[in-house]
């Protein structure tokens, strides 16, 4: 288990904790933003790499993962996210 695994473990049970249900629960229900939150905290608080937060979520063709959601919270704090 990688120090980035452990973050993300971490992150994953705090939305547990404030959504009231298991991940499973919400992360691949349309339209919840459980997952979404869950790859921004990954990549702004924990580092975690795309690719790695991709493996994490467990989610096929997710090697973009969360660039959406982080390039949308970009915009609104006036950063220029660049996704490699």
């Amino acid at each position: 288990m990688t120090l980035g695994t452990l973050g993300w473990l971490r992150i994953v049970s705090a939305l547990e904790q404030v959504k009231g249900e298991r991940w499973t629960g919400f992360a691949n229900r349309h339209g919840d933003w459980g997952r979404d939150a869950a790859l921004w905290f990954g990549r702004r608080a924990g580092g975690l790499p795309l690719g790695e937060l991709g493996r994490l979520v467990a989610v096929v063709g997710m090697e973009n993962a969360g660039s959406e959601p982080l390039r949308r919270e970009s915009l609104r704090e006036g950063v220029n996210l660049v996704i490699l």
